[in-house]
């Protein structure tokens, strides 16, 4: 009996719902691929343009950097030459001469109008840019007249001394003009 009644039952009550539509069958969701390096934004570019432009600069500079002391040494080095110069031949006028020549091109370095300067106002150029009084008032002053005259009074070895003080003092003040 309780088989029929579990039958009776079943026929009584109303029948389950038929399974109602569940709407578009859905996937699981997929990721776009990443994206790829290149070509890459904007603010990338302005970036590495702005890296490019900096490192182009600090090129340049090191470049005049390197020339600069280059052409120092070679001063110094030309200094030098002057000095073994004289001292293997004791010509006073002769090592006048070449001091004179070797400051009016690395004046000519630092200032065009150097050239154009003579007597007094050379030296005062000199003592001027190179922080010094040893052009107009020191052993320096020989360079106006020692090469032309016949057996000059030169202190060479002060002459010298203040020649390589001047180039030091002269081109640490202001980047030369390249």
């Amino acid at each position: 009996m309780k088989r029929r009644s579990w039958i009776a039952l079943a026929q009584v009550l109303p029948a389950a719902p038929a399974a109602a539509p569940q709407g578009p069958e859905l996937r699981d969701i997929h990721l776009p691929p990443d994206p790829s390096w290149f070509p890459p934004a904007p603010g990338w570019w302005i970036l590495a343009a702005l890296l490019i432009a900096l490192l182009v600069w600090l090129f340049r500079i090191a470049r005049k950097r390197v020339r600069k002391r280059r052409w120092l040494a070679a001063l110094q080095d030309e200094v030098g030459r002057i000095a073994s110069d004289h001292a293997a031949h004791h010509d006073p006028r002769k090592t006048s001469a070449a001091i004179s020549e070797l400051l009016r091109r690395a004046a000519l370095r630092l200032d065009s109008r150097a050239a154009a300067y003579q007597g007094d106002e050379w030296l005062a150029w000199l003592d001027t840019r190179g922080s010094t009084t040893d052009f107009l008032t020191g052993p320096g002053n020989v360079l106006v007249d020692a090469p032309w005259r016949r057996a000059p009074k030169v202190d060479v070895d002060g002459l010298l001394a203040a020649t390589r003080n001047w180039l030091a003092h002269a081109f640490a003040q202001e980047q030369p003009n390249a």
